[in-house]
């Protein structure tokens, strides 16, 4: 019997060039279906402006947050964070504080879950594997999360920081939420 003819291999598929700046990689989210969280949210919530660790103490100084951006894309139901950390954000010189990046990894996380549609809940944990140092001066990288399961009112979180073209991880979380047997009758305030 003849011996089947040698098939050409399938050419692979060309990978997208990685996004070298913020400004593409926000272009590639609004055309993927992200839209942007953050800008209107805010506004519309004038109390988170102060008294709010993220969006009040880390970003209105000098050197602290410099971008804080969020995207969520709801068919996906994934959610990217443009951050960058400044140099009042470090604990060794020029290394961003670990806490500040559980900060965010928490933070970023409640985005994700409520607009998964939770009303309330709470942290009950939160791990975070530190892979490589983040220099303060690298300026811009994403935090990409999602919602990885759910059991009852828990609501499991991973996420990872890495540099915008997704190359390098410079640290990954998972998170534990969990929604309240009853919602609070009315809003927490600082009074």
């Amino acid at each position: 019997e003849p011996e089947p003819a040698a098939t050409e291999p399938e050419p692979a598929a060309t990978e997208p060039e990685p996004a070298a700046t913020a400004a593409d990689v926000i272009a590639s989210l609004l055309a993927s279906g992200y839209v942007r969280l953050d800008k209107v949210f805010i506004e519309n919530r004038k109390e988170l402006k102060s008294n709010n660790i993220v969006h009040d103490t880390l970003r209105n100084v000098e050197g602290g947050i410099q971008r804080h951006e969020i995207y969520f894309n709801e068919a996906t139901g994934e959610l990217v964070a443009l951050l960058n950390f400044g140099p009042r954000t470090v604990g060794l010189p020029g290394v961003v504080h670990g806490g500040s990046a559980a900060l965010l990894f928490d933070n970023t996380f409640g985005w994700c879950f409520f607009n998964k549609g939770y009303k309330a809940g709470f942290t009950a944990y939160l791990h975070v594997n530190y892979k490589k140092p983040l220099l303060s001066k690298y300026g811009d990288v994403k935090l990409v999360c999602s919602v990885s399961k759910v059991e009852g009112r828990k609501v499991f979180l991973q996420g990872k920081i890495m540099s915008l073209d997704g190359e390098t991880v410079y640290s990954d979380s998972e998170a534990l939420f969990v929604v309240p047997r009853r919602p609070p009758s009315k809003p927490i305030t600082h009074e």
